[in-house]
């Protein structure tokens, strides 16, 4: 066990500032308290950051984050004795810190390209595909100490889409109040969800935007040399509009060179070249005088697409009670029971459930508390005694009254 005072001694650079950050966080989680000084010359060629303690010195961020953890006996870390489970727990988190040293820090000063740095960051994409945590369903040391190292190394390209997973992680970890203590606040981009993925629009070329070349606008931005930007504009867009009405003319089976909307001219085919006398007639025999109606391309049955829903209906601020049961509904999180006041738990709210009893059943017992279990039923009397505490929803009470075929007296 290591013995007070605790003196942490780090350097001026980014490297080791970034270490204290990480050495700090972890003590104040802990319980343990720190002595922060910069090195001096009276340090010679220490390891930074260095820890003082029991008149030996410790260097390594993570060793001395590690070491803090075991000597406050805190469960960041698993403890002795050791079942298999906390040992393989134990591997786990060993394996996440190796990765630590060997992917992350290295790079505070070094090669930090966006490419590399997704490299680097995809294992714990895939590690956080299942689960909150890095290590089963519990914060560990692993993730305090790779979510700092993160925050100073590659904390700009959690934006990015195909690290959403660590994103998530990213900003539950560095919101205890303990780390952000040290780290300070996450950066806005990374604060909440973005609600909004569409992209920047660009700047125009020769006239046309790329939003119009997305859209299908069949446009030709070959343009001379000798043409000016001014004349392109003009010149592009009305080639848009040609194609287009082509394209909307040949889809109506209406005959290129005639435009949607207006009629063909008598005694002239569509070419322009005059028709023979019977032509003629044929037209008068089925049309007579009547003005031709623009033609119109015929209606295709368009199928409704299925919609996504994006968002919910209730308000957290104005409805809590909707927002709450809409959340936990459409999360799949519970169905309903055709039993009032009964729901089905599904697979992700049972395992909620279960991180609960575990943390609060490791706590209580901590205190000395031993468990215990009651009937489920109470008496008509019991219940009264506490009618102060039920009154709220004393009529949504429901009572057993028949067992079989034999009824109680006693409800």
């Amino acid at each position: 066990m290591l013995r007070t005072p605790r003196v942490l001694i780090i350097g001026d650079d980014a490297f080791t500032h970034v270490e204290g950050i990480k050495i700090q966080a972890i003590a104040k989680i802990v319980g343990t308290s720190l002595t922060v000084r910069s090195a001096n010359t009276e340090d010679g060629k220490l390891a930074l950051p260095c820890l003082l303690a029991n008149a030996q010195h410790i260097s390594g961020g993570n060793v001395i984050a590690k070491l803090l953890v075991a000597a406050c006996g805190h469960t960041l870390y698993p403890q002795a004795p050791y079942s298999p489970d906390k040992r393989y727990r134990a591997a786990q988190i060993d394996a996440w810190l190796d990765y630590s040293t060997a992917e992350l820090q290295h790079r505070q000063g070094g090669n930090k390209d966006r490419a590399t740095m997704m490299n680097s960051l995809m294992p714990l994409e895939q590690a956080l595909r299942a689960q909150t945590y890095l290590v089963q369903d519990t914060l560990s040391l692993a993730d305090i100490v790779i979510a700092v190292d993160i925050k100073h190394m590659a904390s700009g390209v959690l934006a990015d889409k195909a690290l959403a997973n660590v994103t998530r992680w990213y900003r539950t970890i560095l919101s205890h109040p303990h780390i952000a203590e040290y780290t300070g606040p996450i950066t806005a981009a990374l604060a909440a969800p973005s609600s909004s993925s569409t992209p920047a629009p660009h700047a125009a070329t020769n006239g046309i935007s790329h939003g119009q070349a997305a859209r299908g606008s069949e446009v030709s931005t070959s343009q001379s040399d000798a043409t000016s930007p001014s004349q392109s504009a003009p010149q592009s867009a009305q080639h848009a509009d040609g194609q287009q009405q082509r394209q909307a003319n040949a889809k109506g089976g209406i005959p290129d060179g005639q435009q949607q909307g207006q009629a063909k001219p008598k005694g002239k085919d569509a070419k322009g070249g005059k028709l023979a006398k019977n032509d003629v007639a044929k037209g008068q025999k089925k049309g007579g005088d009547k003005k031709d109606k623009p033609s119109q391309a015929p209606k295709r049955d368009v199928k409704k697409k299925k919609e996504t829903k994006l968002g919910l209906a209730h308000s957290k601020q104005t409805s809590f009670g909707d927002w709450y049961s809409e959340v936990v509904v459409e999360s799949e999180m519970i169905s309903y029971y055709d039993v009032s006041g009964c729901y089905i738990l599904r697979p992700w709210a049972y395992k909620v459930w279960e991180f609960i009893q575990r943390w609060f059943d490791d706590h209580i017992k901590q205190a000395g508390v031993e468990n215990a279990y009651f009937p489920l039923f109470v008496t008509e009397e019991a219940l009264k005694a506490e009618k102060d505490h039920v009154e709220g929803f004393a009529a949504e009470v429901a009572w057993v009254t028949k067992s079989g075929t034999v009824i109680w007296s006693v409800p």
